[in-house]
């Protein structure tokens, strides 16, 4: 691989994204927010009664909260398969939020919304409607891209956000359908069914119904149909599979409000292994090590460039208020509950949303499987690269220590990479990948 074409490569890739990115973002703050606003109104209300963390099925199942560690609490446990209408309040906000005489370019950097003193995000969604927004107060929000505004605003010109969910539902279960098919064609049906086992993992019931949720479902399953539908084109060469790793980090980046975007890198992971077993290719370490490096170099230098471009053009200080942030999210000195966070409080608090009969019940016969092939490991081919992408949700709780403990309700899903890898792994000891 020649050096200089890499960074070439990559440096267009990076430049085009981001003249894109800023263009798209000025373009749908040119729209008009009135008829948004007819639109979600009646929304508003399903909100204030769903409340900001509406559980699945509670009926049958309930949400598990800290020193309640009862057996029915931790046998019927949803708090892992809670949507977040606390989030998606926000964004709808902020897509419906009339910026004035601000300028559309300082608006897409600056990517205001109306609040409501002491109100969550639903409440102050309900005092935009009550009082408008000359009479809320204005917060930025601009360490973030907001990409999803380039799809949410226009879509609110037509639809509301139950018409979003539907949508989505449609949309996600289609593309989902179309990967497994893939998969099955590819490497096999039980293959497929192996990723569609993994996928419970993820939750994946309440995701089309939470808008918080769907931006990095809809890359991770864009770039797995890259990756099988086109796999000999984009590893026919290094440069290639990189470049390819470096674009999703940066579309993880700008559409992403930092929910589990470890999927966008570990599931393609997977698959890319899983292909390159097929043709009976070994994935070195240093493959995995180097592939998972231009994924991070895309999602950090993407969004640190939101940060810089905010600083420069607007009167805001976004780079300090951003590493500020960044300091509160990582160090684990700080979290919501005041405490100082260690790695075992973060992953201890994602894993125990896997405390729920359905997910003890696969959990343990994976695990009964790995018992009985634990020796035919050491001579699987690509058993240190599934290991390694197994690691890496406990690397991002490592580096995102307070945000993984804090929002764990939600960054637990980032362990369905754990799980896919382990099982994908076992799937090609067992030889079922050469059906």
């Amino acid at each position: 691989m020649n050096f200089l074409d890499a960074l070439k490569r990559i440096t267009i890739i990076y430049l085009v994204s981001l003249i894109a990115a800023v263009g798209c973002m000025v373009l749908v703050y040119l729209l008009p927010v009135v008829p948004m606003l007819g639109n979600i109104f009646s929304d508003v209300e399903i909100l204030d009664e769903e409340g900001p963390y509406p559980g699945f099925m509670p009926e049958v199942f309930e949400r598990l909260h800290s020193g309640d560690y009862s057996v029915r609490a931790l046998l019927l446990n949803n708090r892992g398969m809670c949507r977040d209408n606390y989030t998606d309040a926000l964004m709808l906000g902020t897509a419906a939020y009339d910026t004035g005489d601000a300028s559309a370019l300082e608006s897409a950097l600056l990517n205001p919304h109306g609040e409501v003193v002491e109100m969550w995000p639903i409440g102050s969604l309900k005092g935009y409607f009550d009082q408008g927004s000359a009479n809320l107060r204005r917060e930025n929000y601009a360490r973030y891209w907001h990409g999803y505004l380039v799809v949410l605003k226009p879509l609110l010109l037509v639809t509301g956000y139950s018409g979003v969910k539907i949508l989505n539902l449609i949309l996600m279960g289609s593309m989902l359908v179309a990967l497994l098919v893939m998969i099955a064609k590819r490497l096999s049906w039980r293959t497929a069914a192996t990723f569609g086992v993994a996928l419970f993992f993820g939750f994946p019931l309440q995701i089309p119904f939470c808008m918080q949720y769907s931006s990095v479902t809809y890359i991770t399953l864009v770039a797995s149909l890259v990756m099988v539908s086109r796999f000999d084109k984009i590893n026919a060469s290094f440069e290639k599979i990189c470049s390819f790793f470096f674009l999703v980090g940066i579309l993880t980046s700008f559409f992403d409000l930092l929910t589990f975007p470890i999927w966008t890198l570990g599931i393609p992971m997977v698959l890319f292994i899983a292909l390159s077993e097929r043709e009976k290719r070994d994935v070195k370490i240093k493959t995995v090590i180097g592939l998972s490096a231009s994924w991070g170099v895309g999602y950090g230098l993407f969004w640190a460039s939101k940060w810089v471009l905010a600083s420069v053009f607007t009167s805001e200080n976004v780079i300090l208020d951003a590493i500020r942030r960044a300091e509160v999210r990582s160090v684990g000195d700080a979290s919501l509950t005041g405490k100082k966070i260690t790695l075992f409080h973060s992953i201890a608090s994602n894993l125990v949303n896997y405390s729920n009969i359905i997910f003890l019940i696969l959990g343990l016969i994976i695990l009964v499987r790995m018992i009985i092939n634990r020796k035919r490991v050491r001579h699987h081919i690509n058993a240190k690269a599934y290991i390694l992408t197994a690691l890496m949700p406990i690397v991002w709780f490592m580096v995102l220590k307070s945000h993984s403990f804090d929002h764990s309700a939600f960054t637990c899903r980032g362990l369905m990479v754990t799980i896919m890898s382990v099982v994908f792994m076992f799937r090609d000891i067992d030889g079922v990948g050469s059906e």
